[in-house]
């Protein structure tokens, strides 16, 4: 459980922890401090960035409470299907603590079993309306042998600190004792790219920095420079069919199966297409925003006229920089 400590800083702090894998249900508590008021409002996103789509994530929510700092319960209403109120009465810091059911495997799901803690946290991070600019704070209760793939800024062991609410969701997660991770650099820019790889990838390490090298170099000369101090690629390698891509603010998740026909010259054709096509998301989109979405509104849909400028030019040129760095043929 969290410590209830005073704070200038309006914190959302918040624990993940499971007791079985095998039922797929994360606990997630939520510390809040500084409540200043009788009424909380709290909510789930509806709207998840990188997808242009409504989701009904609060379907996966369950047993949602609230209690005070002394431990007595705390009355919780909802108010929508994403949406609660708790009376704080004479409250100042709210502990809010419900479980999520982690059982969709995509880019842009979350993922719990005995092998992985995969999180989205725009699918399961509950949010006080009135601190969505404010630092978040994770912790993760996991194996001690668990490594972390995330573009998050690390704190310690297993905790992590985002530097608002927005950036918190941008920012997905990979907890397991068996990523692999590779790593490489380009040449005048300050910044660490990762490859972080659950699953199986029958490629050599040699292999997969020759081909994300040329791509990323060719992407950076051409923009004049990168945005990001470190960037993680998350591949989710699947045993069956599967193609998914999401990008994030310094990542990007990708989910592709079966991970057996990546040896092959046509599926890792695939994966070197949906990579170089999230990495210039890190400047289209993320970076060059439809005005529609400044800021992000979590709970109703963003619509914009530009999709062909945000996935049309992204795509476009993900395929021309495959080729003109060589990782594709002309043919290809």
């Amino acid at each position: 459980m969290f410590s209830f400590k005073s704070s200038t800083r309006k914190i959302m702090h918040y624990k993940f922890s499971y007791r079985n894998p095998n039922t797929h249900l994360i606990d997630i508590a939520l510390s809040i401090d500084e409540v200043k008021a009788q009424q909380l409002n709290l909510h789930l996103p509806s709207w998840r960035p990188g997808r242009y789509e409504i989701a009904n994530f609060a379907q996966n929510i369950l047993n949602l409470g609230a209690c005070e700092e002394k431990g007595d319960p705390l009355e919780v209403y909802k108010t929508s299907k994403d949406s609660w109120e708790i009376r704080s009465n004479t409250s100042t810091s709210i502990e809010v603590r419900y479980s999520y059911y982690a059982f969709t495997m995509d880019a842009g799901n979350s993922w719990l079993d005995e092998e992985q803690l995969y999180i989205n946290f725009i699918n399961c991070a509950i949010y006080a309306e009135d601190r969505l600019t404010q630092p978040c704070s994770i912790s993760l209760d996991v194996p001690e042998n668990y490594v972390c793939a995330t573009g998050l800024v690390p704190q310690g062991p297993h905790r992590f600190i985002a530097e608002s609410y927005y950036q918190l969701v941008d920012s997905p997660l990979i907890a397991s004792a068996s990523l692999r991770r590779i790593q490489y650099s380009i040449d005048g820019i300050k910044c660490e790219f990762n490859l972080w790889i659950q699953g199986e990838l029958p490629r050599t390490t040699q292999q997969l920095i020759h081909d994300f090298e040329r791509f990323t170099k060719k992407q950076v000369a051409v923009m004049g420079g990168f945005p990001c101090e470190d960037y993680h690629f998350l591949f989710q390698c699947l045993p069956y069919k599967h193609y998914h891509g999401v990008e994030h603010f310094n990542s990007t998740t990708i989910t592709v199966g079966p991970s057996e026909e990546l040896s092959e010259r046509p599926a890792y054709k695939i994966l070197l297409g949906v990579s170089c096509h999230e990495l210039f998301h890190t400047w289209n989109v993320i970076r060059l925003r439809p005005k529609e979405m400044v800021p992000y509104n979590f709970k109703e849909e963003n619509y914009h006229k530009t999709g062909f400028i945000t996935e049309g030019v992204t795509t476009y040129y993900g395929y021309l920089f495959l080729v003109r760095s060589n990782v594709w043929s002309l043919d290809e």
